[in-house]
């Protein structure tokens, strides 16, 4: 497989912080994380992880919304 083009960017020391903690919390790379950036902005369909993540996410808001609906019922 040929490899892919470098690209390189400097960023400030908070986005550092916080795409680390977010590899850290997805078990991610930075760079898998900053090439879904790039493709979202680009829009680019996203890779199939992210399809899976955002996937996940609903889940879990259906979830939180049911829970929620079900204490209003109880409170009302």
């Amino acid at each position: 497989m040929a490899e892919s083009p470098l690209a390189s960017a400097r960023l400030p020391q908070e986005w550092m912080a916080q795409l680390d903690e977010i590899a850290q919390q997805t078990g991610k790379s930075r760079t898998d994380l900053v090439r879904e950036a790039i493709a979202m902005y680009l829009g680019v369909i996203p890779p199939e992880g992210v399809r899976s993540d955002l996937e996940q996410l609903k889940n879990r808001v259906e979830i939180v919304e049911k829970k929620l609906q079900i204490q209003e019922y109880q409170t009302s």
